[in-house]
């Protein structure tokens, strides 16, 4: 059934390839009101909850709204948003994204919640057509856009929570020279012990121990710092399956 999904989603997407989506705000940032549904308080307050959840997790979820979709589907669109915007940890895909499209006099409100190849696993699509189908869609035909879309975000980060890990930033740097560490100090042990062992002897080797080797490619590492380029203009990743659900209202 997901390739299936996939090749349909695909299939849709190749119309849209050329498609001239918005570059994203600046400064860069993972709400993006095209729109214009949501107050720049309430704008601010959704950005730093996914800021906050972002640097716990290194999972990106973007909110995006947009006036005019040119008659394309946001399931359509989400697959392009993925790829142009660079929406994931590359390596990771481990975005998500909240695509809105308001309610006009002659049309249907939309509503997307698309998944990185990441995400799929801990976000499945039945779960993205609950939070549509529970939170958004009831809050958006009440008029509590802010309400609706801020509460799908804590219904996403809920469901993400506790089974999806992403790393933390600066944390890849130190597992990587965790073993360099490991090295050092056994090293240090030994060569401290021969010492002693030295003193004891009147100066023999004791055996002859250990030579003492400072780890080559320990120290002098970089931070990974911020992971989005300087803002948050994706982090690289972009790889969407077509996981996801939609809705109208």
């Amino acid at each position: 059934m997901r390739i299936i999904t996939f090749i349909f989603s695909f299939l849709l997407s190749v119309a849209v390839w050329g498609q001239n989506l918005p570059k994203p705000m600046q400064p860069p940032r993972l709400v993006n009101d095209f729109a214009q549904l949501l107050t720049p308080a309430e704008q601010q307050l959704l950005e730093q909850k996914l800021r906050a959840y972002h640097d716990s997790t290194s999972t990106q979820v973007y909110v995006i709204t947009a006036a005019e979709t040119e008659g394309y589907t946001l399931a359509q669109l989400s697959p392009e948003f993925f790829k142009q915007w660079g929406i994931g940890q590359k390596g990771q895909d481990n975005g998500v994204l909240i695509l809105i499209k308001p309610k006009l006099e002659h049309e249907f409100g939309e509503v997307f919640i698309g998944t990185g190849y990441g995400m799929e696993g801990v976000l499945p699509d039945v779960y993205c057509k609950r939070i549509i189908e529970q939170v958004i869609i009831p809050n958006f035909k009440n008029g509590n856009t802010y309400r609706g879309i801020d509460m799908a975000v804590d219904a996403v980060i809920s469901y993400a929570s506790g089974e999806y890990k992403g790393k933390l930033q600066g944390e890849s740097d130190f597992m990587e020279a965790l073993p360099w560490l490991l090295i050092f100090v056994v090293l240090v042990i030994i060569f401290v012990r021969n010492a002693n062992n030295k003193g004891k002897g009147g100066g023999k080797s004791g055996g002859g121990g250990i030579p003492f080797i400072f780890p080559i490619g320990f120290g002098g590492g970089h931070s990974s710092g911020g992971s989005f380029g300087g803002g948050f203009g994706g982090g690289g990743g972009g790889r969407s399956g077509g996981g996801g659900a939609g809705g109208r209202w």
